[in-house]
């Protein structure tokens, strides 16, 4: 066999190899995204305070602990970090390694790092809602008697922005979002004229791009007819997914923001969830009572949508899966419709915080869990 021929030989073996591997690795995918459990083991469990309404929320490698009296970060099992506080009504964010925590109406708002650091900032009027970054600045919606002002705040304390709203004139603002990156807000402003309400969604930027323009504004939309638009949220520092009445949004806005992909809906939409790679609804057929069960990808081509025959309480997203639970029973579906778990606990169910596709923080009364699904 001469040079030539031995060396497309060897070619045609490395490419079948190549292509035999990446197809494993697809086949691979595709199973662990819609594999079925039946049932779990326990890795770790930790007994907590009983009798304390606790929130539970997935933080760095483990799991915030929130009440009226604290905030904890949990990570294999142990407490890493704990501060005490007292807030009858908390508000509460997390982006990266930040977690920022106020009592509503008023004009504190304390931010903690992964390392249990810290840092207590003051806005200007009383905080009616907020949202942190990667970086630690921290975007509130605050108001006075005359007014609504979205802030801009560093964890240092610096002020970096604040603007004012009034309902006959900007709008009241519904929601607010910061980018992970502190360089974008986003905020859905419910307005009033003649006599229609109405709601539009401002884009703010605040890196050089938008020094030149009023405000730091460099885009909006208000094509929502009678739609009222309350929630809006940065999925990753260049996609914005904003959700209302039979509508869903998706927005680019690496600089100025543009329309990636519109999505109606036709049913009454009950629950929403979403992270970076997917959207996924809970709907309902106002004449039947029906409900579904549907996901979208970010272009806004819908994956899969079926029949939802189980009353949920809460519902969380969680890489390529969808998780609903009550207080005895929960269901996880994968984004092509697959049912890959469906369990009757024989203790009642506080919360759930999925932390992958096959893992979980499970709470009941005084124990919280990491369970493997297997």
């Amino acid at each position: 066999m001469d040079e030539k021929n031995q060396k497309k030989k060897i070619q045609i073996i490395v490419v079948a190899v190549v292509a035999v591997s990446f197809l494993f690795i697809v086949i691979h995918r595709l199973y662990d995204r819609n594999r079925s459990y039946s049932s779990y083991k326990v890795e770790y469990n930790l007994e907590i305070a009983d009798g304390v309404d606790n929130t539970f929320y997935p933080f760095v490698n483990g799991t915030l602990k929130y009440s009226s009296d604290g905030i904890s970060y949990i990570d294999d099992g142990k407490e890493v970090w704990n501060h005490g506080f007292e807030m009858k009504n908390p508000l509460f964010d997390v982006c990266g390694e930040y977690v920022a925590i106020a009592e509503s109406d008023t004009n504190d708002v304390n931010i903690y790092n992964a390392k249990g650091e810290n840092y207590k900032i003051t806005v200007q009027y009383p905080v009616k809602a907020i949202e942190v970054s990667r970086q630690g600045v921290v975007a509130a919606v605050s108001a006075d008697e005359d007014a609504e002002y979205i802030e801009l705040v560093s964890k240092d304390g610096t002020k970096i922005a604040i603007g004012r709203t009034v309902i006959d004139g900007d709008g009241y603002p519904l929601d607010i979002s910061i980018s992970p990156d502190a360089t974008k807000v986003a905020a859905s402003y419910l307005t009033v004229s003649s006599g229609e309400v109405k709601t539009k969604v401002v884009f703010y930027n605040y890196s050089e791009v938008g020094q030149e323009q009023t405000d730091r504004i460099v885009g909006g939309f208000n094509d929502f007819g009678t739609a009222v638009i309350p929630d809006i949220e940065f999925v990753d520092s260049d996609t914005v997914v904003a959700v209302g009445d039979g509508l869903v949004m998706v927005y680019d806005i690496k600089e100025t923001p543009s329309e990636r992909a519109k999505i109606s809906i036709s049913r009454e939409i009950v629950s929403a969830v979403y992270d970076e790679s997917y959207i996924a609804l809970v709907t309902e057929n106002e004449e039947t009572g029906k409900r579904y069960l549907e996901m979208y990808a970010m272009n806004g081509k819908q994956k899969m949508s079926k029949e939802l025959d189980f009353q949920y309480t809460d519902m969380k997203i969680s890489g390529n899966s969808v998780v609903l639970y009550n207080d005895t029973q929960c269901q996880i579906y994968s984004s092509a419709g697959v049912k890959k778990f469906d369990y009757k606990f024989n203790m009642g169910i506080t919360g759930i915080v999925p932390l992958d596709d096959e893992s979980m923080i499970f709470v009941s009364g005084k124990n919280v869990q990491k369970i493997i699904l297997k």
